[in-house]
């Protein structure tokens, strides 16, 4: 099959999930035989003089690059779009002649910082107000001028790319529920959630491990604050991340006898992980598929997730760990997963096999494609 990808890079000055997962499932389509073409925008070559201006501007009106003359020319059977912020437009899209599908990896359709959070919880004012709310608020980079061009843009993104594409896809049970929820009811859903490439993991005795661990970028959304409040002083935690509230975690953490150190590679982190006793999730937006909870799994790690993300729900209807939301709660889930370690970091890597690994996602995208490819397009 022929498959055009659509991708708008974040910068690569940091790590991006999502950048990764693009190009992991771009070449796990090649290596399963597929003809893949990536059309690709890379913000770090795209930068320049009075950059942030013209791409506020072609936000706002739902212009700037328009890939269709180079897809036509390359007659793909299907079009695969990931993320088009900020550096594609989007009125293409409903003109589009052949089948597309969008991968949801963020809330973006509905909420201008695409988190559907603001000021310590979950915020939908942007549905339920308007725009305006979101100016208001400054929600996008902590800037009202910064936030205009995307509250202005959000209803003509619905129309132009979440009601013109064949089917979205979501990756949990979670983001297919808040899309379902805040979607129009016209609009064709699948979940298929995202893979994590297995590796070697070596094997580590349950005694061994001596350290919790949480991961992820440092920024208010992610509940590192409310966890430093929450964690008991006789478990080890190590935070590992970078992000804008740092500074305030690594002084907090010294108050409660917590590591905070800077992000590491990827082969490190795994390495991290599968020392561990446990990742700790104490994300307080929704999420949509947290791929760190994936690499967890996948080594065998039990994980305990705050009861409002996605990873939640996962832990509780596998067994592959627990959720909580409060620090006694907390207390009793760092328990409770001492005692059924063996058992929890069994059915962890199980989950990962069924839901997290390349041969999953590659059957369950396989048989999307091939539906949609069959039908044409759109009815």
């Amino acid at each position: 099959m022929r498959i055009a990808v659509i991708h708008s890079f974040y910068s690569r000055s940091g790590p991006s999930g999502e950048n990764r997962v693009v190009e992991e499932q771009i070449a796990a389509l090649i290596d399963a035989g597929h003809q893949v073409r990536l059309f690709g925008r890379e913000t770090d070559d795209l930068r320049g003089p009075l950059y942030g201006i013209r791409t506020g501007l072609n936000v706002m009106t739902s212009s700037g690059y328009d890939p269709s003359q180079d897809i036509e020319a390359f007659q793909p059977d299907l079009v695969h779009i990931h993320n088009l912020h900020p550096n594609f437009g989007i009125r293409w899209i409903d003109k589009l002649r052949m089948p597309s599908v969008l991968s949801i990896h963020n809330y973006r359709a509905f909420c201008s910082n695409g988190l559907l959070f603001r000021d310590g919880s979950i915020c939908k004012d942007c549905i339920s107000k308007g725009a305006y709310s979101a100016i208001q608020h400054s929600c996008y980079r902590d800037s009202a001028l910064a936030t205009v061009p995307m509250a202005v843009s959000r209803q003509s993104f619905r129309s132009h790319v979440l009601q013109a594409v064949d089917e979205v896809i979501t990756t949990s049970e979670l983001s297919e529920k808040v899309v379902k929820d805040l979607a129009s009811e016209s609009i064709r859903t699948t979940m298929i959630p995202n893979f994590v490439r297995e590796w070697g993991a070596p094997s580590e005795s349950r005694d061994a491990r001596r350290e919790w661990l949480a991961l992820g970028r440092l920024s208010p959304e992610k509940g590192f604050l409310e966890l430093l409040d929450e964690w008991p002083c006789d478990e080890k935690l190590s935070i590992i991340g970078d992000g804008p509230i740092g500074a305030i975690i690594q002084d907090r953490a010294r108050h409660r006898g917590v590591s905070v150190e800077k992000s590491v590679p990827l082969e490190d982190m795994r390495l991290r992980l599968s020392q561990s006793l446990g990742l700790i999730f104490p994300s307080r937006w929704y999420e949509a598929d947290p791929q760190v909870v994936a690499e967890a799994m996948a080594v065998g790690v039990p994980v305990i997730a705050y009861d409002m993300n996605a990873a939640a729900n996962i832990v509780e209807a596998t067994g592959s760990g627990v959720a909580y939301g409060s620090d006694r709660t907390l207390d009793q889930a760092l328990k409770r997963v001492r005692e059924e370690w063996l058992t929890m970091a069994s059915a962890a890597q199980d989950t990962f096999q069924f839901r997290w690994s390349e041969r999953s996602w590659l059957s369950a995208i396989e048989v999307l494609y091939e539906r949609l490819a069959l039908q044409g397009g759109r009815s």
